[in-house]
């Protein structure tokens, strides 16, 4: 539940950004602002996985989470961010 709960978050905010990305900066900004923007989108879509563990060692498992189980919710988060952000790259292109 936590890893499709903070994947979608991710997800969507991969979208927002992408998305400004392509109708605000594509043509009026140079290569390394549009570079920037790449950048923030993945930072900002992979923070998630900071709050997904956080939520996960707080609420569901008594303030405890081992390094294995924090790994296996990252690696799930990453896998449905970035599958999030191919489909819409794929449609873009």
């Amino acid at each position: 539940n936590t890893i499709v709960k903070y994947g979608t978050y991710g997800i969507i905010t991969g979208f927002l950004v992408f998305t400004f990305h392509l109708i605000i900066g594509i043509d009026n900004f140079d290569y390394s602002t549009n570079e920037i923007l790449g950048y923030l989108s993945i930072f900002l879509s992979l923070s998630f996985i900071y709050f997904a563990i956080k939520h996960y060692r707080d609420n569901v498992n008594n303030g405890v989470v081992s390094i294995g189980k924090g790994i296996v919710i990252g690696v799930l988060i990453s896998l449905l961010v970035g599958t999030g952000i191919g489909i819409a790259d794929f449609i873009y292109t």
